[in-house]
């Protein structure tokens, strides 16, 4: 199991690799609380949000979202730059780009 710089896995949260399924955190990666991981991929930038799960072979880009309990099908991919939501994961809008920062930028609009 490897976890990058500036990587955090809140509290209640498990991150399991085996050898057949070994587990990979990019950078500035943040996982919620109560998720579950098992042998995934995890890219760059990525925010897990609160009870999420990710099965065995779950490969996951950099720049991504996913929201509070998702889950992933077992070796299911994520492509780089989205968000997805729900269980099972469901794709929507790509996120904001990540600046050279590695924070992320967004404009707000409001409505009148």
């Amino acid at each position: 199991m490897s976890i990058d710089n500036h990587s955090a896995v809140l509290e209640n949260s498990s991150v399991v690799g085996t050898s057949a399924h070994p587990v990979s955190v990019g950078q500035r990666t943040v996982f919620g609380h109560r998720c579950q991981v098992i042998g995934a991929r995890i890219g760059n930038l990525y925010e897990v949000g609160n009870g999420t799960i990710l099965m065995p072979g779950a490969v996951l880009g950099d720049g991504c979202i996913l929201g509070e309990g998702t889950s992933s099908a077992r070796a299911r991919s994520f492509p780089t730059r989205r968000s997805w939501s729900a269980g099972p994961a469901t794709s929507s809008v790509p996120p904001p780009t990540p600046t050279a920062s590695g924070l992320r930028a967004c404009a707000i609009t409001r409505s009148s």
